[in-house]
């Protein structure tokens, strides 16, 4: 079964086929960049997107990135949020494939985002990322995440190097010092050198040991 959204008159258009129910059906999404057109073509991806998910999780991605700021990132959260329900490793690199897109290429601040960014980086086990990540937020002057939340969830999870970077983050460098001598004695040098990284990369250093 074909469903085709057709939107005549449009300068350029973009087609996305996106597979849906087991390759029963297609939905392919012809438009033009307008804003107006978007901003309505936005509410098919808001309701069908957790479907979309299950079924072509990275071509679902392609489509939203595609989009770019006319969809709201929050609005999909409920669709990512099924990847770990039960996880689900392809969904879950999908995820962070996007939200990373959101972070980095929208520079998007919305607290929520950056949150299920954390928490989608340790479902995956990508810890290297989420060091890396929280290495450049400690390079701002506030961070964007919720220090408290990543803190509990790195815990959780016993992802030591993590919390060196967030207690450090959070100015509690007594705490950062204790988790990092737990790591190897080099880690003590990123409490040192969270605001000053031409010194040392934390990174490297909380990646030894």
């Amino acid at each position: 079964m074909i469903l085709e959204f057709h939107m005549p008159n449009f300068y350029t258009s973009l087609t996305q086929v996106l597979y849906v129910l087991s390759g029963c059906y297609y939905v392919c999404i012809s438009f033009q960049e307008r804003t107006g057109r978007f901003k309505r073509f936005a509410t098919l991806f808001y309701k069908f997107s957790p479907v979309l998910m299950r079924q072509c999780p990275m071509e679902t991605v392609e489509a939203w990135k595609a989009m770019r700021r006319y969809l709201k990132p929050r609005c999909l959260i409920p669709a990512l949020v099924q990847c770990n329900q039960p996880v689900d490793h392809t969904q879950l690199e999908a995820s962070i494939y996007y939200l990373e897109f959101c972070v980095n290429k929208l520079k998007n601040e919305d607290r929520a985002i950056h949150n299920f960014l954390i928490s989608t980086y340790v479902m995956s086990r990508s810890e290297q990322k989420l060091l890396a990540y929280l290495t450049e937020q400690s390079k701002l002057l506030a961070v964007v995440y919720d220090p408290q939340y990543a803190l509990r969830l790195c815990s959780e999870h016993k992802l030591t190097r993590a919390c060196v970077l967030i207690y450090a983050a959070m100015g509690l460098y007594e705490e950062s010092v204790d988790h990092a001598l737990l790591v190897s004695v080099t880690c003590l040098f990123v409490c040192l050198s969270i605001k000053t990284p031409d010194v040392i990369n934390p990174l490297c250093v909380c990646s030894e040991g």
